[in-house]
């Protein structure tokens, strides 16, 4: 449009889409995500599983504290939920990095 590369960090959207198929939503399974502008790229934030855990233990001690069942089962089923993301062909960035290392991840994606 003006020249540049166009890139989305998305997070609603794709992120609403994914855990409801993960938790077993016979409407999401079916949807289609359609985007009325498409990006060059599109990235989410992924954090290693690892990290996620230690920032868990951090915040709640040995034994995570869920506000829902539906956060616990979401806690259980990590892997099915990385594998709905990298369905939608989005790009991860590693979300334990400093936001410069991010934003040079960013960067470095789209000079290619």
């Amino acid at each position: 449009m003006f020249g540049l590369p166009l890139a989305t960090l998305e997070s609603s959207l794709y992120r609403t889409v994914a855990t409801h198929r993960v938790l077993g939503s016979s409407e999401a399974r079916d949807y289609t995500v359609r985007m009325t502008a498409v990006a060059d790229d599109t990235f989410y934030l992924d954090l290693p599983e690892e990290q996620r855990l230690a920032r868990l233990e951090a915040r709640d001690g040995p034994a995570p504290q869920f506000s829902s069942h539906w956060d616990e089962l979401l806690h259980e089923r990590q892997d099915d939920l990385r594998q709905e993301y990298a369905g939608f062909g989005l790009l991860p960035l590693d979300a334990s990095l400093a936001i410069d290392a991010l934003v040079g991840q960013v960067r470095a994606r789209l000079e290619v």
